[in-house]
């Protein structure tokens, strides 16, 4: 009888380190979400999953409840907090803070390596261009959107961010080139250049969008 009970002792302080070990793991894991939502500015979801973390960290001795007690109740609420996130149509994958600028007005791109600084400083329609020599037609028009970049750091950089136009009804219309995006660009020296848009003649109210890695930024073409 005293060997089984040593067994079963032995075979629950086992259990007890296994859960406990579960308990920090999922903890790291939502401190870790909680940081990366700051970034997003989800700031409900810093507050519910670093507390969550907090939770998992607490002694025994202080909350009075065993090990798998308290992973259990931790993976529990770490479902809970995931489901409100679905519920609200979050996607902490995608990048849904917008930042909005005016023309002439200078504002940082952030690439994840280094800063950028571009300004946007006006537009142009043109009824052809040349694309490879080739000159090209609509039965819209081309719209040029000039401005100039500028790599803030300290090594060359080459960029390719995403963007495109919006207008007043949120069509969407994709760019036909860039030439800052053709480029490495030097630390510290400014390079002017422009994005090419084929638009119809009905587009109104557009806008200009611009994607780094935390934000996209919105300029009004004031078109």
């Amino acid at each position: 009888m005293k060997k089984e009970a040593e067994k079963q002792s032995a075979a629950g302080k086992i259990s007890s380190i296994i859960f406990l070990i579960l308990s920090v793991i999922l903890g790291i894991f939502a401190i870790i979400i909680g940081i990366l939502a700051i970034f997003y500015k989800k700031y409900l979801f810093v507050v519910l999953f670093i507390l969550l973390g907090v939770f998992t960290f607490l002694p025994r001795k202080l909350i009075k409840i065993a090990n798998w007690k308290k992973f259990l109740i931790g993976l529990g609420i770490f479902i809970l907090i995931s489901i409100m996130s679905a519920a609200l149509n979050w996607d902490w994958s995608s990048n849904d803070n917008f930042v909005y600028h005016n023309m002439q007005e200078t504002f940082i791109l952030n690439t994840g390596t280094s800063n950028l600084s571009l300004i946007i400083y006006n537009t142009t329609k043109e009824e052809t261009i040349l694309v490879n020599g080739q000159e090209k037609t609509t039965t819209g028009y081309f719209l040029i959107i000039n401005g100039e970049i500028t790599n803030l750091g300290n090594s060359p950089v080459s960029v390719n961010p995403a963007y495109d136009i919006i207008d007043n009804q949120n069509q969407t219309y994709a760019g036909l080139g860039s030439s800052i995006a053709q480029e490495s660009l030097q630390p510290n020296l400014g390079k002017q250049g422009y994005f090419v848009f084929e638009l119809p003649d009905s587009a109104q109210g557009m806008k200009f969008r611009i994607k780094d890695e935390f934000a996209i930024h919105v300029i009004d073409l004031g078109m």
